[in-house]
């Protein structure tokens, strides 16, 4: 009675196992594209050497220039425009960190209103920097578009702008 208990035990977890690879096999149900982290990724191979990336804290860019920067020995400097937004609100030497790497960060882009801290708007911030840094080419990392299949790319500051809400694909940096 024993050994057939263990058969009857063995029996219904094997035909699970057999349906579950037959139904979920990694070649009809995983997808093979690249995830959006990966694209973006990839994608930061075309910013030239010497460039200044602008990003937000939040999502993926942040995270994932953090690590390309590790893998790919800083070939450029990131600045997190959040950072820089609260360093009016907390001197939290941000602005003096990223001028010893020889960015220069726009002055007076954010101001206390109350508890609230108002800033000038990305767009405002970008174009300043580019103007304040003339030698080094500025992309900003916070555009969306729905021509291409990821959240986020890479736009040049000279032509990004805050009110576009579906980017041109001949404006976004991006290699697939």
């Amino acid at each position: 009675m024993k050994k057939y208990l263990v058969y009857l035990l063995f029996a219904p977890s094997l035909v699970f196992m057999v349906l579950n690879v037959a139904t979920y096999s990694p070649g009809k149900t995983v997808d093979i594209q690249p995830t959006t982290a990966r694209q973006f990724y990839n994608s930061l191979d075309s910013i030239p050497d010497g460039a200044i990336v602008v990003g937000h804290t939040w999502g993926h860019p942040d995270l994932v220039i953090g690590y390309y920067s590790v893998n790919n020995q800083d070939r450029f400097d990131y600045v997190n425009y959040d950072s820089v937004v609260n360093e009016t609100a907390e001197n939290t030497g941000y602005t003096e960190y990223q001028l010893l790497k020889g960015i220069i960060i726009p002055p007076n882009i954010s101001y206390r209103e109350g508890e609230r801290v108002v800033d000038i708007g990305a767009e405002d911030f970008a174009k300043k920097l580019k103007a304040l840094n003339p030698g080094r080419d500025v992309y900003v990392t916070f555009v969306k578009s729905s021509k291409i299949p990821m959240e986020f790319g890479l736009v040049p500051a000279s032509e990004y702008r805050v009110e576009l809400n579906d980017v041109p694909v001949d404006k976004i940096q991006y290699v697939r």
